[in-house]
């Protein structure tokens, strides 16, 4: 499912004016040529836009809900073509993490965790997992640009490209 382009007219039209006026008003504090975007500003336009339900300071995988629809919203600044971004933190639960032997097994427990917390979040929000996703607002210079993309639980099988780099782990599924 797609939330955005879902939502009538007027509902897309008061988000997109709202982002407008936060990116104007952005040139107040700074000269920077990308609008800056504060992430709990970002979550109140698009639950007061849509009439959804703010979670984001649930503690739990999404930030909004509307109907049978849960999203994760992220603001970011995003250079070129693409970006990649965070799409959880274990701070509770990192002495698990940090157990692990091998990096492998690192990405094991990283992706069991995230899927049990997926489930999780479905399970207090009713909502089921094919039914969220994460709306993304991307920061270019003079620029919003949406993005919405599946959330997915992580494909413990099929993991690769495993990378760590400090205390960040990255890889694909």
């Amino acid at each position: 499912i797609m939330f955005f382009r879902q939502q009538i007219q007027q509902e897309q039209e008061k988000y997109v004016d709202l982002l407008r006026v936060v990116g104007a008003l952005s040139k107040l504090s700074s000269d920077s040529e990308i609008p800056y975007l504060y992430y709990r500003m970002a979550e109140n336009i698009f639950c007061k836009a849509f009439g959804a339900e703010n979670l984001a300071r649930s503690d739990i995988s999404l930030d909004a809900k509307k109907g049978q629809a849960g999203l994760g919203l992220k603001t970011f600044i995003c250079k070129g073509a693409c970006s990649t971004e965070k799409i959880a933190e274990f701070n509770e639960s990192g002495h698990l993490i940090d157990e692990a032997n091998t990096v492998r097994e690192k990405v094991n427990t990283i992706a069991s965790l995230r899927n049990e917390r997926l489930e999780t979040t479905g399970g207090i929000c009713d909502i089921l997992i094919e039914n969220m996703l994460y709306h993304c607002v991307a920061r270019r210079a003079g620029k919003f640009l949406f993005h919405e993309t599946p959330i997915k639980k992580i494909n413990i099988e099929n993991i690769g490209a495993i990378r760590e780099n400090g205390n960040i782990i990255s890889f694909s599924d």
